[in-house]
């Protein structure tokens, strides 16, 4: 199909001491994705993705990866886009 990419993507975060945050192998995780891309010409595009961690939600009984009560965001999610370019 003429116009049409395929994104996918995976990679890996490990923290390193630094002095500012408590440095812990358990707080690492890897992460991916992988969608489409419509060039519909013109400048606008469309895409479609699915994009997930192996981020642990809890640590030691306390939420890591959930700020300002937004949830778990670790899970797998679905994410839409549509750009236009001038």
């Amino acid at each position: 199909m003429e116009g049409l990419t395929v994104n996918a993507h995976v990679g890996r975060f490990v923290f390193k001491q630094d002095g500012t945050i408590l440095a812990d192998s358990r707080y690492d995780y890897s992460d991916w994705k992988i969608g489409l891309t419509k060039d519909f010409g013109s400048g606008l595009s469309g895409s479609i993705a699915a994009t997930g961690t192996n981020a642990k939600d809890t640590f030691n009984g306390s939420n890591v990866w959930n700020f300002n009560g937004t949830g778990y965001l670790g899970d797998t999610k679905g994410v839409v886009t549509v750009t236009k370019t001038f």
